[in-house]
């Protein structure tokens, strides 16, 4: 009786602080809305298109077959900011447009100590709090098939030479994770949602998103393209980042590597000479057109 009185304690405790998590959870997210609804929308807007995020929605009309646009109401943006950014991150932007914030940390602090029965509350602690709350709600989990799959490519792709252009790593990636998949299991570009669409997706589960570190706008964009597709419910994603030495962006890479390993999402950056192609540098072969043979003038007959 004993060891089942025990486990039943266990259970209710561990019941008892899950309840107070997610009270905590709730509260926090209250919190970003508070300190972010005192921003104007010209300044929600500014913060969007620093991060990435795209500042309209978008809906495909299948009957006229044109895909309508508006701008973003207020509110939107707040939801975009709140489900994107962690509380602290919040409080920085608070600083740096000069909002009052402050009010906010305290209530969360005093609901904190009321909610877990602590009379004293350092700050260091309460970030960690805030931190790990966080993390268990709105981040990525770190998956072991997920980094498999990244340590698979990455000993391959150490194994091949030089790559002439990101379609060629592209290629030779699909045909790696095709031998050991199967060609069925494995799908490039595929559909996330309705109008999103992965680089890599394994067994219908797995993404995989591809980056060139030498475009800080590719790599910009990750962030959001990452919370597009938790919100369609792919939450088990892997990124890889070739990483050419010649030339790289790196003031864009080393914050994206901050930001994945704070969202604890698996990635790899595997540095490797690739020649990228510009557009405007792009031969267009087109079927040449046969000349017409020249007129000859007939010489005039002489009298």
């Amino acid at each position: 009786m004993g060891l089942f009185a025990n486990i039943k304690n266990g259970l209710k405790k561990a019941g008892s602080e899950l309840v107070k998590k997610v009270k905590y959870k709730n509260k926090v997210f209250e919190g970003k809305r508070a300190i972010l609804s005192r921003f104007s929308k010209e300044q929600l807007v500014k913060i969007h298109k620093e991060l990435g995020i795209p500042t309209y929605e978008e809906e495909f009309d299948i009957l006229s077959g044109e895909t309508k646009k508006w701008k973003k109401s207020k509110y939107d943006l707040i939801e975009d900011l709140v489900e994107y950014l962690s509380f602290e991150e919040v409080v920085e932007y608070a600083r740096k447009y000069k909002k009052e914030y402050r009010d906010v940390v305290h209530n969360l602090e005093k609901f904190k100590e009321e909610l877990f029965g602590e009379k004293e509350l350092k700050t260091q602690e309460f970030k960690e709090v805030v931190k790990e709350i966080e993390e268990d709600e709105r981040t990525f989990e770190s998956k072991s098939e997920v980094i498999e799959i990244l340590e698979f490519l990455e000993s391959k792709i150490n194994l091949y030479p030089d790559f002439s252009s990101h379609k060629e790593i592209n290629k030779y990636i699909l045909a790696c994770l095709k031998e050991r998949y199967g060609n069925e299991n494995v799908e490039p570009e595929a559909n996330i949602g309705r109008k999103n669409r992965i680089d890599v997706l394994i067994n219908r589960t797995y993404g995989l998103e591809i980056k060139l570190a030498d475009n800080p706008t590719e790599l910009q964009r990750l962030p959001y393209q990452l919370h597009v597709y938790k919100d369609c419910g792919l939450d088990q994603i892997g990124v890889l980042i070739i990483k050419p030495p010649e030339r790289c962006a790196k003031s864009a890479l080393e914050s994206i590597q901050k930001f994945l390993k704070r969202r604890n999402v698996p990635f790899k950056v595997i540095e490797k000479p690739v020649k990228r192609i510009r557009r405007d540098r792009k031969f267009i072969f087109k079927s040449e057109k046969p000349k017409k043979p020249k007129k000859t003038k007939k010489k005039k007959r002489g009298g």
